[in-house]
């Protein structure tokens, strides 16, 4: 059983799944901080958002698998990406893009997070 910060962590996860029309997401947080996650999700941006809603939580580590149901498809979208140490906005867009000016609208596609922290994941849509 879960302690009361693990449940109360678990319920802001699941509100903000909700909140966000997400359904088919479960998602258990244990005595660790760690989220044991299963379900389905549209495709690897709703991915990359579940696991922003997790880390906004607090949580560090998942565990677990999430299904992309979206697979008609054989181009993707976008990739997700682990942000390392000394990353930053302008640094992803010349990595990702080729031009560092591209920075605004990557931080636009994950919802404008204004710090980025090592193991954060961040959203790189194939086109910007």
């Amino acid at each position: 059983m879960a302690d009361r910060g693990s449940a109360l962590r678990q319920k802001v996860i699941e509100a903000a799944l909700q909140a966000a029309g997400i359904r088919d997401v479960r998602v258990r947080v244990d005595d660790e901080r760690v989220c044991h996650l299963g379900g389905c999700v549209a495709d690897a941006a709703q991915e990359a958002l579940v696991l922003r809603m997790v880390e906004n939580a607090g949580i560090t580590k998942t565990k677990g698998e999430l299904v992309h149901i979206n697979t008609a498809s054989t181009e993707v979208d976008a990739k997700v990406y682990r942000v390392e140490e000394g990353d930053s906005w302008w640094h992803m867009a010349e990595r990702f893009y080729g031009d560092g000016r591209h920075h605004v609208a990557l931080r636009d596609a994950n919802g404008n997070p204004e710090d980025l922290r090592p193991g954060d994941m961040v959203l790189i849509p194939r086109d910007i």
